[in-house]
């Protein structure tokens, strides 16, 4: 089984009141609405929603609830101990 390894999302969601930018590097707390298992290729795309909101700057920028487009590039092998 691989592990998976999504180094960059592309967000697509409602423009905001106040434009905020996501720092790079930041984490993001996902659930996967669809399926992405070990077969999976690079430039698959997913849906996911935010379970923990995203701040930046001291602000939330990102609530919980938010769904989003992701892609995943890059596809690394489970360490053993990730191993299912």
């Amino acid at each position: 089984m691989k592990a998976l390894f999504l180094a960059a999302l592309s967000i697509a969601v409602a423009p905001a009141a106040h434009a905020a930018r996501i720092p790079e590097g930041t984490e993001i707390s996902v659930r996967l609405l669809d399926k992405v298992g070990s077969d999976v290729t690079t430039s698959q795309k997913f849906r996911a929603v935010v379970i923990a909101p995203v701040v930046a700057d001291g602000m939330i920028v990102m609530a919980s609830g938010t769904e989003f487009m992701g892609n995943v590039i890059d596809i690394k092998p489970a360490a053993d101990d990730q191993r299912a």
